[in-house]
């Protein structure tokens, strides 16, 4: 499942995290982590509502372009 955030606003972005986490509770195989880009997207109540659900987040390291997906997708 791919979270797309349109745009850095915190209230956006933390009702989208609110919103994938009551799709993620559904689910029969539970989510435990969320591996993420350093996009400045990605506000902090977005990981603070995440981790309060027990899953943990790990950013890409730093510098690391073959780390994110969106770049192996597009060779592809």
């Amino acid at each position: 499942m791919k979270v797309q955030v349109d745009g850095p606003d915190d209230v956006f972005g933390t009702q989208q995290a609110q919103n994938n986490r009551m799709e993620l509770a559904d689910r029969a195989t539970p989510v435990t982590l969320l591996i993420r880009g350093r996009n400045t997207t990605f506000v902090s109540s977005f990981g603070a509502v995440l981790a309060a659900e027990g899953i943990r987040i790990i950013n890409i390291p730093v510098r690391t372009p073959w780390a994110n997906a969106e770049r192996f997708v597009g060779t592809v």
